[in-house]
């Protein structure tokens, strides 16, 4: 199953979405069948949440929280975080900029992306963690490429203990 949404603005939805769909073919559901009440009470949770996106801004100017003049000195950082759950799997990157001049920091959403682990897959949570830490410096290579701004320092965050 794919959704367009290039920047991952909506993963918390979608992933939600995915993740029914995924119940719905484990259970081996037949298209027609009504769904089991733990999945009704679910998808309609999802339905809840639609006209609250629909209000959903995101500001894409990176700099509007640091105020810029053209002879002040910024820090570029980018940070990517990753985790993993028994059925999913979610990366996101930041952009955090410092004004070495004013002392400004600000940090901006760049864009997130998910993973459903595969019915099939039968992984550990150490061996999901790994994948997530590999997707996310996969993610890193992309990101670098979209942008034209060059990161001083590029940061890794996992909650992974194993």
């Amino acid at each position: 199953m794919s959704f367009y949404d290039p920047l991952g603005l909506f993963v918390f939805f979608t992933s939600k979405i995915k993740l029914i769909y995924h119940w719905v073919c484990k259970d081996k559901s037949e298209w027609d069948e009504q769904l089991s009440t733990n999945q009704m009470k679910h998808w309609s949770k999802v339905l809840k949440w639609l006209p609250e996106i629909l209000k959903l801004e995101i500001p894409r100017s990176y700099m509007n929280k640091v105020c810029i003049n053209p002879n002040d000195t910024l820090i570029y950082q980018l940070i990517i975080m990753g985790d993993a759950g028994k059925e999913s799997l979610c990366t996101v990157a930041y952009i955090r900029i410092k004004n070495m001049t004013t002392s400004q920091v600000g940090t901006q959403f760049i864009a997130s992306k998910n993973f459903i682990v595969p019915i099939r897959q039968k992984r550990t949570i150490p061996e999901l963690e790994l994948d997530i830490a590999c997707k996310s410096v996969k993610f890193k290579e992309k990101l670098i490429k979209a942008h034209s701004i060059k990161f001083d320092t590029i940061v890794f965050i996992t909650d992974s203990s194993c």
